[in-house]
């Protein structure tokens, strides 16, 4: 009976992962295939696979737009945002951990957990 359970409890735990992967890698493919289509298919039926493959939308953000200095400013900005908050974070749970005692430690994750979403997404409605 134990390892019916073992099984059962491991079964669900793959068919969450399977659906989270799903649901995480849907949004980045259906970029991809978008960035293949016309802007009318694109328009006419977004879910659909493009009829025939265009790279006219990359031509054109090459030749229109200075892609690369845009793509080296946005990783620039989120590498310099990312360390700091490293740093900071990892000062700040030194701190937590050398003045909080270990019953009030439960409360750890809570606090780790709302640092997860930005502000502005906590303050923001939800409908129009």
């Amino acid at each position: 009976m134990l390892t019916l359970k073992k099984g059962l409890g491991s079964i669900i735990v793959y068919f969450v992962e399977i659906f989270v992967i799903v649901i995480s890698v849907f949004p980045i493919l259906w970029v991809v295939i978008s960035a293949f289509k016309t802007n009318g298919e694109i328009l006419s039926d977004p879910l659909a696979l493009p009829s025939s493959i265009s790279f006219n939308t990359f031509i054109e953000l090459f030749e229109n737009y200075n892609f690369p200095q845009y793509f080296l400013n946005s990783l620039l900005a989120a590498g310099v945002s990312t360390v700091v908050s490293l740093l900071f974070y990892a000062m700040a749970d030194m701190c937590w951990r050398n003045t909080v005692s270990r019953d009030e430690r439960f409360c750890l994750p809570c606090l780790r957990s709302r640092s997860l979403y930005p502000r502005t997404a906590k303050h923001s409605p939800f409908s129009t």
